[in-house]
């Protein structure tokens, strides 16, 4: 959902991708908005934004990971985790090289995307490209030869996934990882920019809340400001069908829990300087509002989406889904091309374009918390 705040608070982000950019791309991504605006049926031939799930593998058994899902769950069932696959490099370098131009940005993320077959390959070619690109890891794989290629390249920000601030929390929770080599990591990737005096990539972290580990925000707070990291985003945790998440594990069953806890690290962020994300659609609602906390929304009439007219998110397998809460095939870019499936008048963007156009909320839509958001 972008909101004001949502804008305000990634404006570090903005100023590092902006030098990065050319004419061309910030005038197809102004044309992509003037669409929405607009609330046309077909937007630009190019996304501007593309989001690449590289690869469904993994190094870690995440609790509340779809990975980690009940054998009998039906949820994420285009993401198989089980049986984990990865994007064809040759197919992907073409579309990459077919809309260069018109890029904006990369958004990479899995799976574990530095766990991506090629992924040395695909950072050279995306600064060889001059696309600017961010990563979502889990920060374990950083090596001293990716941080070398990442700073100070088209690479503008790393977010590393969290969820923990001790090493205890975090074995529990992001089962194969240890706390102290991901820290370790962000140490050197920080090392390198210092020693080229490049202010790229901007690090960020991230933390999904549970009952298990809602009291270690305000220590991730710390972390960040130790590790330079300048915002750190804090997600409610959703019911994934994994044996870890119970209801009384969900932000929902706890509010007097969670609002204490946020409330803590809300002050320790404003002292430290930190920026502080707070993504809980379910926590907050007008009887019981929070400082920070975005109201409850899924009761609003939809108004549009600017997912749909300015990226487009493409599996391992090339389908492309509307976004990580659609995750249903919208089309094979891989069968059909990129164009025919982002714009092709009876194709499932245009349709969905048409539904929010007229206050109604696509079939694939449908359970979206964001649908009333304002340009949500």
């Amino acid at each position: 959902m972008i909101t004001l705040r949502f804008i305000f608070t990634r404006l570090h982000l903005v100023l590092a991708l902006l030098p990065l950019l050319t004419v061309k791309k910030i005038l197809n991504l102004l044309h992509a908005v003037a669409c929405f605006l607009l609330r046309t049926s077909k937007t630009v031939e190019h996304p501007p934004i593309l989001i690449l799930t590289l690869t469904t593998n993994c190094n870690y058994s995440c609790r509340m990971c779809l990975k980690s899902a009940r054998p009998t769950s039906d949820k994420g069932a285009l993401l198989d985790y089980r049986n984990p696959r990865e994007m064809n490099f040759p197919q992907l370098r073409k579309l990459l090289e077919e809309h260069a131009d018109y890029l904006c940005f990369v958004h990479l993320h899995g799976g574990e995307p530095l766990r991506f077959t090629n992924v040395v390959q695909l950072v050279e070619l995306l600064n060889e490209l001059r696309i600017p690109f961010n990563i979502i890891t889990n920060g374990s794989l950083l090596t001293e030869e990716l941080c070398e290629k990442l700073v100070g390249g088209y690479c503008f920000s790393v977010g590393v996934s969290l969820d923990a601030a001790s090493a205890e929390t975090y074995r529990y929770i992001r089962r194969g990882g240890e706390l102290s080599h991901v820290l370790s990591n962000l140490r050197r990737i920080n090392t390198i920019k210092d020693n080229s005096r490049s202010s790229r990539p901007i690090l960020s972290a991230s933390i999904c809340t549970f009952a298990a580990n809602i009291e270690e925000v305000s220590d991730l707070v710390q972390i960040c400001h130790d590790y330079k990291i300048p915002s750190l985003t804090v997600g409610e945790g959703f019911d994934y069908d994994t044996d870890f998440i119970t209801p009384s594990q969900l932000a929902k069953n706890n509010k007097e829990l969670f609002r204490s806890e946020l409330s803590i690290a809300q002050a320790k962020a404003r002292k430290l300087g930190i920026i502080l994300r707070l993504r809980f659609p379910f926590l907050a609602d007008d009887a019981e509002p929070t400082n920070g906390l975005p109201k409850q929304v899924a009761i609003l009439p939809p108004r549009n989406c600017l997912n749909l007219y300015a990226s487009i998110w493409l599996l391992p397998s090339l389908d492309a889904i509307g976004c990580s809460v659609s995750p249903v095939s919208w089309g094979n870019v891989g069968e059909r091309g990129l164009n025919a499936v982002w714009n092709d008048s009876g194709g499932a963007y245009v349709r969905a374009r048409r539904d929010l156009r007229n206050k109604k909320v696509p079939s694939a839509c449908e359970g979206c918390v964001y649908t009333g958001g304002f340009m949500s």
